[in-house]
């Protein structure tokens, strides 16, 4: 007994002084306090926070054989390597997709210059290629900012007190809770209090400040220039219209002293997170309302309001667009829905504004979807596309076509979900089995002189090795070997431009994960081997009705799949030779 009470009052008194240490809650003058010590962490908007995220965690410099390239160390996810998985949320880090990863920035700094987020960001590439992946990631990175100092989140509460502690009507008149020039009513006891009326847009509180002000304040402060630049909504932006009838009642009520307005306003800290839909939010394709709202009358806070305030149609908004304001939203699969249910949100994104039937939502959110190649292709066939086009940012992400890249796919946690010894080379067979696949015959008309020829005769596998390791074949001369790597970038970039870009065909990781498993539990074998994932695959050339890119044309020794699992295994017998000499 003694001793569950000495835990109990030690595990209160750890959350007791985190509470008050992370600054949870804070009266309107306690915030402004913050506010002065670190403006520009207060004064953000939905990009420029999401762009801090990125920058938070770092970059390192990434060397392939085509160059060196930039790599965003949170899609690494070391917060869940650190601190554990706070909510639950644990996956896989994203392996390579660094083109895609400096393309997301590169929009997100754009929406900085501009002020405001103008476009929906959206992710287009075959199945399985790391699309939600990269999401899941970016969120789980807000998750773990949004605790730090450096990204701190405040929204705030209309707080009402009840009789016993003011002389008149609730809320109103002197209280007897102080004398100070600016009294509070946010740190009151749960007892003391008999309404609590959240925000659920969780707008800024410095918007509780007259713009004009405002304005002054943050060009001040902050002191905008090329390292830091004021977004539109944090500059203009107003309260939704459920605070704007609060305030506006209470104003009137006040004779227009705003202190008093403040001392009913209770801030919070908030932290992102995907489970409970604060910030981070995932909106499936079946999920067809983004947006709606209620009237609060029937709630019981509404009956507890001051009397001059119960007479206000408050209503409150709520969905998806609601819950991801101030964050990001992502919109899986957004193409797989009819055409009038995100047709708004085009829209949407260019404004800001989600119109309903008694008011409009003023949006702080950058929109992230996805979508497939097929369903990408039949919206270009839209009437609609052209005007819609302008309003979207198109980011590719393709398969990865490198073999080293693709076995870290299928090694993160392998051992933990087969359960049984993993063989040597096990996965290796299968990455390069996967991207052979993938990997699309040189243009050769696109070179000249010998280099042609070369881009002609080159085969699949020795295209994957110069991918993969910059390794050119050695049947060529040294001269022709160095030509063909100075044109490793060439090779690599040749088929952008195409709609059947390389990358977009081929056999998924997800594919070769269920291979991989089947492999494992293969009762031949005591271990997962690369003879069993070899046995898998040829099992899996045979079903060319279940898989499309099984159905493509063999060019020139590029394509032939039943083909790619004797070269693979052909490769793994000289990776053996070389071992045991």
């Amino acid at each position: 007994m003694v001793d569950s009470l000495r835990y109990l009052k030690t595990v209160g008194d750890q959350v007791r002084r985190s509470f008050v240490a992370n600054k949870t809650i804070l009266a309107f003058q306690e915030y402004m306090e913050a506010f002065f010590e670190a403006p520009r962490v207060h004064a953000r908007d939905a990009a420029q926070y999401i762009r801090d995220c990125f920058d938070y965690y770092g970059t390192e410099t990434v060397q392939r054989a085509s160059g060196s390239v930039r790599r965003f160390k949170l899609f690494d996810r070391p917060f869940d390597l650190v601190a554990g998985v706070q909510e639950g949320e644990g996956g896989s880090p994203v392996i390579g997709q660094e083109d895609v990863q400096n393309a997301i920035y590169r929009i997100l700094h754009s929406f900085v210059r501009a002020g405001r987020v103008h476009k929906l960001i959206l992710l287009h590439g075959p199945n399985g290629s790391a699309k939600s992946s990269l999401v899941a990631a970016l969120q789980r990175a807000l998750e773990d900012y949004s605790r730090k100092d450096e990204g701190a989140l405040y929204r705030f509460n209309w707080i009402f007190p009840n009789e016993r502690l003011v002389k008149g009507s609730i809320g109103f008149g002197e209280t007897k809770l102080g004398t100070g020039a600016v009294e509070t009513y946010s740190h009151l006891e749960g007892e003391q209090i008999d309404a609590r009326l959240a925000c659920e847009m969780k707008d800024h509180p410095l918007f509780l400040i007259p713009r004009g002000e405002r304005q002054r304040l943050l060009a001040d402060r902050t002191k905008p220039g090329a390292d830091f630049q004021l977004a539109a909504g944090v500059l203009e932006g107003e309260l939704c219209h459920k605070c704007r009838q609060l305030y506006a009642s209470l104003l009137q009520s006040y004779n227009g002293d705003v202190l008093k307005v403040l001392r009913h306003v209770q801030v919070e800290r908030f932290y992102m997170s995907r489970r409970y839909m604060i910030g981070a939010v995932t909106v499936e394709p079946q999920m067809s309302v983004d947006a709606d709202y209620r009237q609060v009358t029937a709630d019981k806070s509404h009956g507890a309001l001051p009397g001059t305030l119960q007479n206000l149609s408050l209503y409150e908004p709520f969905g998806p667009l609601v819950s991801g304001n101030r964050g990001v939203i992502e919109f899986s699969d957004l193409l797989k829905r009819p055409l009038e249910h995100y047709k708004y949100l085009l829209g949407t994104v260019e404004t800001g504004i989600a119109r309903m039937n008694h008011f409009l939502l003023h949006l702080d959110s950058v929109l992230i979807a996805s979508t497939n190649e097929k369903h990408l292709s039949a919206f270009k066939e839209m009437g609609d596309f052209a005007s819609f086009k302008g309003r979207i940012e198109l980011v590719r992400v393709p398969y990865l076509r490198r073999i080293g890249e693709e076995e870290r796919v299928y090694e993160f946690k392998l051992k933990e979900s087969v359960g049984k010894h993993v063989a040597p080379h096990a996965t290796w067979v299968a990455a390069a089995w996967a991207v052979l696949t993938r990997l699309k015959k040189p243009v050769s008309d696109r070179y000249k002189g010998d280099l042609r020829k070369l881009a002609d005769h080159l085969t699949p596998l020795e295209k994957a090795r110069l991918y993969d390791e910059g390794r050119a074949p050695d049947r060529l001369s040294s001269q022709q070997a160095r030509e063909l790597k100075k044109q490793l970038q060439e090779f690599w970039r040749e088929s952008d431009s195409y709609p059947n870009y390389e990358g977009r065909t081929g056999a998924s990781a997800r594919e070769l994960k269920t291979a991989i498993g089947n492999a494992a539990q293969n009762p031949a074998y005591k271990c997962l081997t690369p003879q069993a994932v070899l046995e898998e695959l040829e099992a899996l050339t045979r079903d060319k009705s279940v898989y499309e890119f099984l159905q493509q044309e063999v060019v020139d020794g590029y394509h032939d799949h039943e083909e790619f699992v004797r070269v693979a295994e052909g490769e793994y017998l000289d990776l053996l030779d070389e071992e045991v000499r």
